[in-house]
């Protein structure tokens, strides 16, 4: 039976952490047991001790007692030549190839691949003789990097039918330079890294790729929209390519999205941010990927960090220090975070920052985390048993040969992800991650310990609004805020001291503001009130002059009213005498009007009774009797007649048959022809029907109507009356118009004696 016991390396704290001193495997390898922490001997039988460790003088390495090598058989083992290292990794890209790039007539040769690997090992050789763990703590590159090179070109989705070398080679520039290139520290060593690559590509492959190292995304927005919480494929989710302006979207997108569900941000978009949460997503959507996000306060790390997870559906969750927070504490949290990862199987990312590392043991913690998934003393084996329970089903379904606890270890190192923000510039950021190599090797690195001279220049044209700018708005208004930046030294220099004091500009630029501004609406209005007085002063003056003209005309007309008052008294005796003479031909005028009025009152009073009568034999018409008459096809004269006179005296002109039957069909023509007032009768109708009355007299007289129809009696008296009627109001007519002038004139009369 083999048990391996993950990630005791030769670090001697970790080792001892896990309950085995060093001097434990001495014994246990010289006298086949051990004294445990109670001095209690355990005897031990079939036991054999298989190390494998990682020489070197780093931090959290120590040299082993001569006492324990002496009684080992040690084997060292050293890294493989160039031609093993191209033999090696040319058989690994040969099926990597057939599946990123299926009958491709170049990439599926094995002289391609070999070609390929050889490319490959040169651009590792040389970063390794370059880049020195001398020179920053992290500059260590092994052969694992390349395994990481080959198996991350599964992960990209090529154009379809192309048969050109060229998509290839791009991604896999792409994949180079986010395995080396973003662990490089100093804008010195990214150029001698580009030179390296870029040499190997235009030697080997004779292309040059310059325009691709920046400003170039591979993204899985490309491909394929990720399901929250959705398990992650094996080698990750498909990355394609995306343009910097569809890149841009996506990320607005996200910043969005993390706005509406947690808390607002105000993210301006530049390259180094579109290249961060391009990385952030490359590493975030492949089982367990991890980031040491080493840098400067304000660099855009957690941002970039907690939108894309946002966007991807990632539990973040994070420590709440506080006070007297210890390594128990951080314990607790972290086995909830263990058990969203290990047992519901959530993607969950555990986010650290420095402030969260209140003591070296929570990093060693970490270290044991992301080396075997597992922190050993976790767990209490009472916790152990129902924490594991509803694990046996899922590990017997997917055939996983182990302990229960093995396989929640499998679990939490393919769910969880950690993301490390750390400070660069701290004195201890080399300790902590030399005393615990998991942070290097199964992190990946980004160093991004601030802005290119480009971007801090363009950060305050995107920042501040055009007012808020030099009046000039040049470079060298936009250039004054990095010198001032550049001013302080290297380790206050940091990006987020750069965008206090912009925002610090903008506060004071918006109280100033407010001040002047005040103080200019203070004298506007003022200016404005000076100008409205004198405005009202120079209206006044205008007025005046113009009232005093009037005035002067009005004197002119007052005198000559005077005057006119003055004759008009010396005749108003005369006048006055003229006036009753004449007030008194009105009167009699007036009565002799009355008289000729009463008499035709009295005439009125004969006919009216007639008129009436008329409209109530009207109303008592039948309308059986009207349909009758509708009825017929050539009416008698009589009836023709009769209705021709009803038709003229109510203002119809078109008296044919067709006529007078659509007019007996309108809906209350009874109540209309009662209801008819003779005053609307026109001369001209009124002469027409007397006309036809003197004509056509038989068919008006009652007898022979009634003999034609029963409706066609009371029509004809009803002609008869209003025709009577008519002639006598057309008398009366002028008499009351002349009554009304008389009227008028006596009380103009009065009017004017009253004066």
């Amino acid at each position: 039976m083999i048990y391996e016991w993950p990630n005791i390396g030769c670090d001697v704290k970790n080792y001892i952490s896990l309950g085995v001193p060093m001097n434990t495997c001495q014994q246990v390898v010289t006298y086949r047991g051990f004294y445990d922490s109670n001095l209690e001997w355990v005897g031990l039988e079939g036991v054999q001790v298989v190390a494998s460790m990682t020489g070197g003088s780093a931090l959290g390495r120590h040299q082993l007692s001569t006492r324990f090598t002496s009684i080992v058989r040690i084997a060292s083992i050293g890294y493989p030549e160039r031609e093993q290292l191209v033999g090696v990794y040319s058989a690994y890209l040969q099926p990597v190839l057939n599946t990123v790039s299926p009958g491709h007539p170049i990439w599926n040769t094995q002289n391609k691949a070999q070609q390929l690997a050889a490319s490959m090992v040169n651009v590792y050789q040389n970063v390794r003789n370059s880049f020195s763990v001398d020179d920053y703590s992290h500059y260590l590159f092994t052969p694992r990097d390349l395994t990481r090179w080959v198996l991350g070109l599964l992960r990209y989705q090529l154009p379809d039918k192309d048969t050109a070398a060229q998509p290839l080679l791009e991604v896999w520039l792409y994949e180079a330079c986010r395995l080396f290139r973003d662990k490089l520290a100093e804008d010195e060593d990214i150029q001698k890294f580009d030179g390296i690559v870029l040499g190997t590509l235009h030697s080997d492959w004779g292309t040059d790729l310059q325009n691709q190292i920046v400003n170039n995304y591979y993204v899985t927005s490309a491909v394929q929209a990720i399901a929250p919480g959705a398990p992650v494929p094996q080698e990750g989710y498909k990355m394609g390519h995306m343009t910097s302006e569809n890149w841009t979207q996506i990320v607005e997108k996200a910043v969005r999205q993390y706005s509406r569900e947690k808390i607002e941000l105000d993210l301006l978009l530049f390259s180094e941010v579109l290249d961060a949460m391009a990385r952030v997503d490359r590493i975030l959507t492949v089982p367990g990927g991890s980031l040491l996000l080493a840098g400067r306060s304000g660099v855009g790390r957690r941002t970039a960090v907690t939108v894309i997870a946002n966007f991807h559906g990632l539990r973040v969750m994070s420590p709440n220090t506080s006070l007297g927070y210890s390594i128990k504490n951080f314990k607790n949290d972290l086995k909830q975070v263990m058990q969203s990862a290990g047992v519901d199987g959530e993607q969950v990312l555990l986010l650290l920052e420095d402030h969260h590392l209140v003591s070296s043991d929570f990093l060693e913690v970490i270290n044991s985390l992301l080396m075997a998934g597992e922190v050993p003393g976790l767990y209490t084996p009472e916790e152990l048993d129902p924490l594991l329970m509803p694990l046996k089903d899922e590990a017997a379904n997917e055939g996983f040969r182990g302990s229960q606890f093995a396989y929640f270890a499998s679990r939490v190192l393919k769910n969880l992800h950690i993301a490390l923000i750390m400070d660069c510039s701290n004195q201890d950021f080399s300790v902590q991650c030399e005393s615990n190599p998991a942070l290097y090797k199964q992190c990946t690195v980004l160093w991004m310990e601030g802005w290119s001279q480009d971007t801090m220049v363009q950060i305050p044209s995107m920042l501040l609004q055009e007012n808020e700018k030099d009046s000039s708005g040049g470079a060298e208004f936009l250039q004054s805020f990095l010198t001032i930046h550049e001013s302080l030294p290297t380790h206050l220099a940091t990006p987020k001291r750069y965008m206090s004091l912009l925002h610090t500009y903008q506060a004071i630029h918006a109280k100033k503001k407010e001040g002047v501004t005040t103080r200019q609406q203070h004298l506007k209005a003022g200016v404005s009130k000076l100008k409205e007085a004198r405005k009202v002063v120079s209206e006044l003056k205008s007025e005046a002059a113009k009232k005093e003209k009037i005035l002067n005309e009005k004197q002119g007309e007052a005198n000559k009213a005077l005057q006119l008052i003055t004759d008009t008294m010396k005749n108003a005796n005369d006048q006055k005498t003229q006036m009753e003479t004449l007030k008194d031909q009105t009167l009699q005028e007036n009565q002799k009007i009355a008289e000729r009025k009463k008499n035709i009152d009295a005439e009125l009073a004969e006919i009216e009774p007639l008129v009436q009568e008329a409209k109530v034999a009207v109303g008592n018409i039948k309308s059986e009797a009207l349909s009758e008459i509708r009825s017929l096809r050539a009416p008698p004269e009589v009836i023709r007649d009769i209705l021709e006179g009803v038709l003229r005296l109510m203002g119809v002109q078109d008296t044919s048959w067709n006529s007078m039957k659509t007019f007996l069909a309108k809906r209350g023509i009874k109540e209309e022809i009662r209801n008819y007032d003779p005053r609307h009768v026109t001369p001209d109708a009124r002469t027409s029907v007397e006309k036809l009355l003197t004509e056509r007299a038989d068919s008006f007289k009652p007898a022979v109507a009634k003999r034609a129809s029963t409706a066609a009696a009371p029509l004809a008296a009803w002609v008869k009356a209003n025709v009577q009627f008519s002639y006598v109001l057309q008398k009366v007519k002028p008499l009351e118009e002349e009554q009304t002038r008389l009227e008028r004139l006596v009380e103009l009369l009065i009017v004017v004696c009253h004066c």
